[in-house]
């Protein structure tokens, strides 16, 4: 009653801040018509036909799943448990594959040995080669749960030791074989989750960085004063010494008041009066230097040096430049 009523007041508070738009969401409606079978199951008990809606409240679990991305370690943890389901799946498609052949071998095999042993009322193992479903379920239980594996097969290979290489087959081809491999599928897909986690991080990354160029640009644009599109050195010593806003932002690029002067005059372009940081350029440099895999950024910059040394190798073999 007390978590029924605690959806009731949340619906209620959203449905008044949403308005119309609360019925946009899926998971909205989702949530409404759980608290609606709630509601009736507990007025009506006895309704017929309930049990089935009952079970529709298990749904209100996906509500966890909007709160697992804002944990990354639980993030990944469940994209690895996706990636093992399905992987699972079609081992266990491959084991039931694996117990039928098995199965049909010891119908045709064990069971004429077996019929031939002695055993007593209600012995499990009188029965359990007859059929292929009996033989199957005997070795889902001696070879996939481990469970009593000789109490059956040790008196048959005692009447007929032939019989020893069915089990031993069985078991080390199931067990100790295809039960590994499963594992290390299994392992290598939560591995291969990674992948698509290191993905989301970059992307995490990406808007990280553009947030903070978008908040650079803004604070360079807030200082130019006169709308230009270049803050010139007056212009940003004043945005940095009276802007809250602008002095934060360069903090955030380490760049104190006495270290500004040195930034501008690396950054900015032309001389004189004419001198200006063109911030459209610099965000969009700055941005593409943050996203740019650093392979490729070291890569280039070796490449723009060679292309420096090979102009001033030829402008140094030039008849100007040698020596009188």
């Amino acid at each position: 009653y007390v978590f029924l009523a605690a959806y009731c007041i949340e619906i209620t508070v959203r449905l008044w801040i949403s308005r119309l738009n609360y019925f946009k969401s899926v998971f909205n409606l989702v949530d409404l018509l759980i608290i609606v079978v709630s509601i009736v199951d507990l007025l009506w008990p006895n309704l017929p036909n309930l049990q089935m809606l009952r079970l529709f409240r298990l749904v209100r679990l996906s509500r966890v799943a909007r709160l697992v991305r804002h944990v990354p370690i639980l993030a990944q943890l469940f994209r690895g448990l996706k990636s093992a389901i399905f992987a699972t799946f079609w081992a266990y498609v491959l084991i039931v594959v694996f117990l039928l052949v098995w199965s049909l071998i010891a119908v045709e095999v064990l069971q004429p040995v077996n019929r031939g042993l002695y055993h007593s009322d209600g012995d499990w193992c009188a029965e359990a080669f007859e059929s292929v479903a009996r033989a199957s379920l005997y070795f889902f239980q001696t070879l996939i749960a481990g469970d009593s594996w000789g109490a059956c097969s040790i008196p048959i290979m005692q009447a007929a030791p032939h019989t020893y290489f069915v089990f031993v087959f069985a078991q080390v081809s199931v067990q100790i074989g295809f039960m590994n491999l499963v594992l290390a599928v299994i392992v290598d897909s939560a591995s291969s989750s990674n992948v698509a986690n290191e993905e989301d991080l970059l992307r995490d990354k990406a808007d990280r960085t553009r947030a903070f160029t978008s908040s650079l640009r803004n604070a360079l644009r807030k200082a130019d004063t006169d709308n230009s599109g270049i803050i010139s050195w007056d212009e940003i010593i004043q945005g940095y010494r009276t802007e809250p806003f602008v002095r934060r932002t360069f903090k955030m690029l380490d760049v104190e008041e006495k270290d500004l002067e040195v930034f501008y005059d690396l950054l900015s372009e032309g001389e004189g009066q004419e001198q200006g940081l063109s911030y459209d350029r610099f965000v969009g440099e700055l941005e593409k230097s943050q996203l740019q895999d650093p392979r490729v950024y070291m890569m280039m910059m070796k490449l723009k040096m060679q292309k420096m040394s090979d102009m001033l190798q030829e402008m140094t073999e030039q008849p100007s430049f040698r020596a009188p």
